[in-house]
């Protein structure tokens, strides 16, 4: 196995990400173009680590591997939904990225770390790696809310759509606003930009705690 088989079997799969809070009454799911796909997700993620990597410089692993590794582990657990990961969930997924580790050509043996070091993070094991992919997953989420928040408004919207956006994006921001690291305070003012200037998309999205609540509830509730 090399780089190139396991980007392969990203470019195949689809994860239904964010899949409760982007669910219509029918069962279709509102469109979500840059984070529901695992290709599209690694595109992102690793755009978010090669922007934050001069500011975590102590780690020595490449943003560029550092999201293979925290996409990879997907690959055989399913469609994993955010605000569902407990211990059980990230020992499957460090299962699978020790499993790749295993099985990559010798003459990857960068790579063959960076996924063994991931998986220590996702069990606790190596907090600096965990600090920088959490931070650059959490940009990503707040980019994604932007986009959702301001597809709300698109011309010719539903209101149950629109609605739909809107949780999505409270549930994005209520869960990494103000808990990413202040290390990276430039790069979440620049994501948030947009929506700060458009102050009744903030309070709908940002600052309406109802909203926020029934996310996490949507998220949570069980499925039958």
């Amino acid at each position: 196995m090399d780089r190139q088989s396991i980007l392969r079997q990203i470019e195949e799969s689809p994860i239904e990400r964010w899949k409760t809070l982007r669910e219509r009454d029918n069962g279709s799911l509102i469109a979500l173009p840059n984070d529901d796909r695992l290709a599209a997700q690694l595109k992102g993620l690793t755009r978010h680590l090669q922007k934050i990597a001069p500011t975590f410089n102590e780690i020595s692993f490449s943003p560029e591997d550092l999201a293979l590794a925290y996409v990879a582990r997907q690959l055989e657990t399913g469609n994993v939904l955010l605000n569902v990961q407990n211990d059980d969930t990230r020992a499957s997924e460090a299962y699978t990225l020790r499993g790749f580790a295993e099985q990559l050509d010798p003459a990857e043996s960068s790579l063959t770390e960076t996924f063994q070091a991931v998986a220590d993070a996702l069990t606790g094991k190596n907090e600096p790696v965990l600090k920088v992919i959490t931070t650059g997953s959490r940009l990503f989420y707040l980019e994604t809310g932007v986009d959702a928040a301001f597809r709300s408004k698109e011309e010719g919207m539903t209101d149950k759509d629109r609605a739909l956006h809107l949780d999505l994006a409270a549930n994005a921001f209520g869960n990494n606003f103000r808990q990413i690291s202040p290390r990276v305070n430039a790069l979440v003012g620049d994501i948030m930009r947009p929506l700060a200037l458009d102050q009744d998309l903030w309070g709908a999205a940002m600052d309406d705690k109802e909203r926020y609540d029934r996310s996490v509830r949507k998220v949570r509730a069980p499925k039958f």
